[in-house]
């Protein structure tokens, strides 16, 4: 999915890692845990193989929380963050909780199959050109249950909300124009994290970053140029 970003970053000096998540993408199922940390420690071990001694670490909605963590598990590490449909988690208020819990109910009692296709058509309603993309990637999760139930607890059991004060770093919260769900917790987490600063992406939507690369690239690359000078290393 991060295709359309990879040439632009390249293009003004940077070295781009681009990994599949634990049981994401081309990433084997194992007998190992999938959880947030996990996730994190892979991540961290990445960065330490690669000798980089800090990265600019961009995540994507659950790769957003994987960013977070590895902010507050190992700042020295992260020079920046882009956080893109930011969440610090799912079921981090009263109400964000009661709301959850329904979900988890009406989802026991649903079919895998269903619920993928439900949440491809949610995804991609202002974008219908990525809901082939989306449909096959969550059919994929929907064939094997394990790993599809263990992602989603993962998602919804992530809370940092009291922790965001401690993240020092400079970033960027990116949203598409109009999402009212994923802005109402980037203006949360502006106001906690004194180094954030938000940008709406018009004529796009979840899939920001597929569906508006131009200006996904514009603004991601003028952030980086704020805070760092890529041709110099």
């Amino acid at each position: 999915m991060w295709e359309p970003q990879v040439p632009a970053l390249e293009a003004v000096g940077l070295n781009v890692l681009w990994p599949d998540l634990r049981w994401h993408g081309a990433s084997t199922v194992s007998s190992a845990s999938f959880s947030v940390d996990a996730c994190t420690a892979d991540v961290l071990g990445l960065l330490c193989n690669a000798s980089a001694e800090c990265a600019l670490v961009c995540g994507y909605g659950f790769g957003g929380m994987v960013a977070l963590k590895l902010a507050l598990m190992a700042p020295y590490r992260v020079r920046g963050l882009v956080l893109v449909d930011a969440t610090y988690g799912m079921a981090s208020t009263p109400s964000d909780a009661f709301s959850m819990s329904f979900a988890n109910a009406f989802l026991r009692f649903s079919t895998i199959a269903w619920q993928s296709g439900l949440f491809a058509q949610a995804l991609t309603r202002n974008s219908p050109a990525q809901r082939d993309y989306v449909s096959g990637e969550l059919a994929r999760h929907a064939r094997d249950g394990v790993r599809y139930r263990a992602i989603w607890k993962a998602m919804t059991t992530f809370n940092c909300r009291s922790q965001l004060m401690n993240i020092a770093c400079p970033t960027l919260l990116v949203s598409a124009a109009g999402a009212e769900s994923t802005s109402r917790q980037a203006n949360i987490i502006a106001r906690v994290m004194t180094a954030a600063q938000q940008v709406s992406l018009p004529d796009c939507g979840y899939l920001m970053n597929m569906d508006n690369p131009r200006e996904f690239n514009k603004a991601m690359i003028s952030f980086v140029q704020s805070i760092c000078n890529p041709l110099g290393g």
